[in-house]
């Protein structure tokens, strides 16, 4: 089974699972790591490896919240050693979770992920505007 890892800074990535599991219900697959102003990437790293550490053959999917941050930066080495395996995405949001969640067995691509997260971003006020007048 695809195990799905979502590390942020602060405690975007606990909320950002929290919040699909009360749409979808709680699943084993999907984890989440936090990053705090006083965590260095060596914790972030170790805390990784031990999320990991029984999933040494299951494909990976690791959706952080910035480019060029810590998370991001963990997760690529991690991604290094496990590149025909995993996929490190970014920009995490509920969206891509949801979608990862609603995933069949074959799974979902990267690009659908990304796609159901770019989907996610709308000016909701701008279409309702549209609907109203």
């Amino acid at each position: 089974m695809t195990q799905c890892v979502l590390i942020s800074h602060g405690e975007v990535a606990v909320a950002v699972r929290q919040a699909a599991f009360e749409i979808l219900g709680a699943r084993d697959n999907v984890h989440a790591l936090s990053v705090g102003a006083g965590d260095g990437p060596a914790g972030l790293e170790a805390a990784l490896a031990a999320l990991l550490a029984p999933y040494t053959s299951e494909p990976l999917v690791l959706i952080c919240d910035i480019v060029g941050g810590t998370p991001v930066n963990v997760a690529l080495k991690m991604w290094l050693r496990n590149r025909e395996r995993a996929a490190v995405l970014t920009g995490l949001n509920v969206p891509m979770v949801l979608a990862f969640m609603q995933q069949d067995e074959a799974g979902l691509s990267p690009e659908a992920l990304l796609q159901a997260g770019r989907e996610g971003i709308t000016d909701i006020s701008a279409r309702a505007r549209g609907l109203s007048e």
